[in-house]
């Protein structure tokens, strides 16, 4: 999207992407699109010049200069914020509640999550479907948020809220519906996307050198029945349609 509207839309000066995990720099019809990656892992700083000025950078209305800063936990902290956010935690001690453990590590970086299956997709996919009751239930990628290897230990309630993105859902959907589901979830394969699915109450075979790339489906102990509908636990966001899922508006 952002490479898209810099072309339907002239009186732009600059584009800065946001909600991404990219850091790029591309001119589009004279205009810079820029993004500075997410989570706070970078901080992008542009500076703005007249075209009388030279710099490394030339859109077609200003020169720019365009620099990406790494945030580490070696930089120094402000004082003044860290004591605004200490006094934020403070109303807010339930984040410090330990609500389980884990004896492993936790896979939620993107670069696994969004192409693979790991072992905290699948336990929150299999957590969610048993929690609701539901014949099977679909987490797409892009709703765990936390990109890092939890650690063996304690599991508080700030870090788990900090994986899950969106409410959860029960909804009942066709046969139909859940080949489609499943067909897009792997439509990027062996690219990454947050459309990727972590399920549970279903296998699935696919072949993304085939069209269709969903070959076989498994749901409890036989073979998918077309006839038949089928009731899932998924994300509120998803069940809306978000991240290209619009089959699951219809149900």
């Amino acid at each position: 999207m952002d490479l898209q509207y810099p072309k339907k839309v002239p009186d732009v000066d600059i584009s800065l992407g946001g909600h991404d995990h990219v850091i790029m720099e591309e001119m589009v019809n004279g205009i810079p699109v820029i993004k500075s990656g997410s989570n706070f892992n970078n901080v992008g700083l542009i500076q703005i010049y007249p075209k009388t000025h030279k710099t490394p950078h030339e859109g077609t209305r200003f020169n720019y200069d365009w620099k990406i800063h790494k945030v580490t936990v070696s930089q120094e902290v402000d004082k003044n914020l860290q004591n605004y956010v200490n006094e934020l935690m403070e109303e807010y001690s339930k984040f410090d509640e330990v609500v389980g453990y884990t004896d492993v590590p936790l896979e939620t970086r993107f670069c696994f999550i969004r192409k693979e299956e790991t072992n905290f997709g699948n336990f929150f996919a299999d957590l969610s479907r048993s929690y609701y009751d539901t014949d099977i239930s679909a987490i797409n990628a892009g709703m765990l948020r936390n990109d890092s290897l939890i650690p063996v230990g304690k599991l508080t309630y700030s870090k788990v809220s900090n994986i899950i993105d969106a409410p959860l859902v029960a909804k009942r959907v066709s046969a139909k519906t859940i080949l489609e589901m499943l067909e897009y979830s792997v439509k990027e394969y062996p690219g990454f996307a947050g459309s990727f699915l972590f399920v549970s109450g279903l296998r699935f075979e696919f072949d993304y050198t085939k069209t269709p790339r969903v070959q076989r489906v498994w749901i409890g102990k036989g073979e998918i029945d077309m006839e038949r509908e089928y009731t899932i636990t998924t994300t509120s966001y998803q069940a809306r349609g978000g991240d290209g899922f619009e089959m699951l508006k219809k149900g």
